[in-house]
């Protein structure tokens, strides 16, 4: 096999090792993300439990507003209906002081729902802060444990590519610059082997002239359909060289077993040419004394005709 296919299949290894890693640290990083995720959720609860307490603390203050807005009037009637002229101005008055103590009412009312509201508002923020104060600790603990594991998995990420470094020096330039443009969009299946006359990255069957450059294994070959580059493993290759031979011995065989009835097929269309030949050359020749027996006794009937007549 060419020495530089053999370095490229090392190296794409190496590179199908180096992004298996990368999920590794993902799902690393994934825990305290998911974690920090949780922490911004309680933190948007809490700010808005907080948000509802301060309207349900503006909507008391608008009530304590209305109540001593109504004391007010109550206070006012209670003097102009000492003073008052009339029976229907007193009566106008004392309905005018109960609409205001039922606004009262209702405004009382409304203060005890929301100081209820208040309570449990302060219960939930009491609860979720607690939560996200372990949350704090556990994120602190997932921290120093996902460095600590993403660490790991880089320094084995800086051997793989320092073996691979290694193993692209000792490769040409150019082909190392050919497979890094493959690998952009191939990613893991840049270099693929052949599997019964099939490419295993776009798994379509190549022709016998590039499956035949793979078996010589001289230079770097790559597939006409998807632009893989192409090898051959071992069992690959015995099976290909295999049939190959077989292949030969075959054909060697078919050529012994036709060319003695090759040879007769043509003595007898030759003899069944001239067979032919022949019997068109008689059939021509009768043709030809028939008609000239006809004219000959024509001739001889007119003659006689002639004398009788002297």
């Amino acid at each position: 096999m060419n020495n530089d296919l053999l370095k490229l299949i090392k190296i794409a290894e190496i590179d199908k090792k180096a992004s298996a890693k990368e999920p590794e640290i993902a799902a690393i990083e994934e825990e305290l993300e998911l974690k920090v995720k949780e922490l911004n959720s309680l933190e948007w609860d809490l700010e808005a439990i907080r948000s509802d307490i301060k309207k349900s603390k503006l909507e008391i203050a608008n009530s304590e507003l209305s109540i001593a807005e109504n004391s007010d009037k109550i206070a006012q009637n209670e003097a102009k209906m000492s003073n008052a002229k009339s029976e229907r101005e007193l009566r106008i008055l004392e309905a005018e002081s109960g609409i205001a103590k039922e606004k009262i009412t209702f405004s009382n009312q409304i203060i005890a729902d929301l100081e209820a509201k208040i309570d449990s508002f302060k219960e939930k923020e009491t609860e979720v802060q607690g939560k996200m104060d372990d949350l704090k600790t556990l994120i602190d603990e997932t921290k120093k444990s996902v460095e600590a594991r993403v660490a790991v998995i880089q320094n084995e990420l800086k051997t793989i590519f320092y073996d691979k470094e290694v193993i692209a020096k000792q490769i040409d330039n150019k082909v190392i610059v050919f497979y890094e443009k493959i690998r952009k969009w191939a990613k893991d299946t840049s270099v693929v082997p052949v599997k019964r006359q099939a490419c295993s990255g776009c798994f379509i069957c190549i022709n016998d002239r590039v499956y035949l450059e793979l078996i010589k294994s001289e230079v770097i070959v790559t597939c006409p359909h998807c632009g893989r580059i192409l090898y051959l493993e071992p069992n690959e290759i015995k099976s290909a060289e295999s049939s190959k031979e077989s292949a030969l011995d075959s054909a060697k065989r078919e050529k012994k077993t036709t060319k003695t009835p090759d040879s007769a097929k043509s003595a007898e269309s030759k003899k069944a040419t001239a067979k032919k030949s022949s019997a068109e050359s008689k059939k021509s020749t009768a043709k030809s004394t028939a008609k000239s027996a006809g004219k000959s006794t024509s001739t001889k009937k007119s003659t006689a005709k002639k004398a009788t007549k002297k």
